[in-house]
């Protein structure tokens, strides 16, 4: 697809020598591009929703990129990924859960929905 060409160039450009990876998300309906370079301090994800790539073309692709300050969000993001969409740009929390060792065996159990939780009548 010529627009996650342009995408990937754009990326490219501003992070030359980086291994950038992409898939597509379909829980998020967005395609995700996974930054790692040594200059930006590790990975960053650009997570840019179906909506902003329906929205440009594969030549007016980079001027928003560059006009949305994309590049500046990731070299900025550590810890939080950066969410493209038609409305702007937006860090989030990286949706890794991050835990301490002692408390990964409960998170674990929620995400994946493993707890059950003794029910009591309260109070009477």
């Amino acid at each position: 697809m010529e627009k996650l060409a342009a995408l990937r160039g754009y990326l490219q450009g501003q992070f030359p020598g980086a291994s950038i990876r992409d898939s597509y998300d379909v829980g998020r309906m967005a395609q995700v591009f996974r930054i790692e370079a040594d200059d930006i301090g590790g990975l960053r994800d650009a997570v840019v929703s179906t909506e902003f790539l329906e929205e440009y073309s594969p030549d007016k692709m980079g001027k928003a990129l560059i006009g949305l300050r994309v590049a500046d969000h990731l070299r900025s993001a550590k810890g939080r990924e950066v969410l493209v969409t038609s409305w702007g740009v937006e860090e989030r929390e990286d949706r890794v859960i991050k835990t301490r060792p002692k408390r990964r065996a409960l998170a674990r159990c929620l995400v994946f929905g493993q707890l059950s939780i003794n029910s009591r009548t309260v109070g009477g």
